[in-house]
């Protein structure tokens, strides 16, 4: 049986401090982990588990466009994020179930905030709480689709597109 090669070993053992360090001058674990510069949508970014991965892209330094359906408090959430981090944080109510209008917010987001898109985080759904699916009406069922399923198609569409142009630049 042949032996696999994992970074950090050498021939085939590892130990201790023989794996390599960053190629930069600057090793403080806050510079490696920066995102000064970046751009990062998150949909359902108004609460929950949304607003706090908001809260840390902008805290590292990124650029954030939080994303909400109908949390109106996500206007006033965006812009205590600003001033609390000193980035750019702007709330965008968007229909995600609508592939026309994730790309537009896609495409008006980049604008807005500075020209690329660097993280997308496909957040926002919604738990089944409906009781046994032989009891629930279709147009229900196809809108937790919608939600859950087909907004991250739409926006891994769009964003795979921006990070490709991006990756040839």
């Amino acid at each position: 049986m042949d032996a696999i090669m994992i970074p950090g070993q050498k021939d085939g053992i590892f130990k201790p401090d023989n794996a390599a360090r960053p190629n930069s001058t600057d090793t403080r674990v806050f510079s490696l982990l920066s995102l000064k510069g970046r751009t990062a949508i998150v949909t359902g970014g108004g609460g929950g588990i949304g607003f706090a991965a908001v809260e840390a892209f902008a805290e590292a330094g990124a650029n954030v466009a939080l994303w909400y359906n109908t949390n109106k408090s996500a206007v006033e959430k965006a812009e205590q994020v600003s001033k609390t981090y000193g980035v750019i944080c702007k709330a965008y109510q968007v229909k995600i179930t609508d592939e026309t209008c994730v790309k537009e917010a896609i495409d008006t987001a980049v604008r807005d905030l500075n020209g690329r898109l660097d993280i997308f985080v496909a957040n926002a759904g919604i738990p089944w709480l409906y009781g046994p699916i032989i009891d629930v009406d279709t147009p229900l069922y196809h809108n937790i689709l919608d939600i859950n399923m087909h907004s991250v198609f739409y926006a891994a569409k769009v964003a795979g597109n921006y990070f490709r142009r991006q990756q040839a630049e």
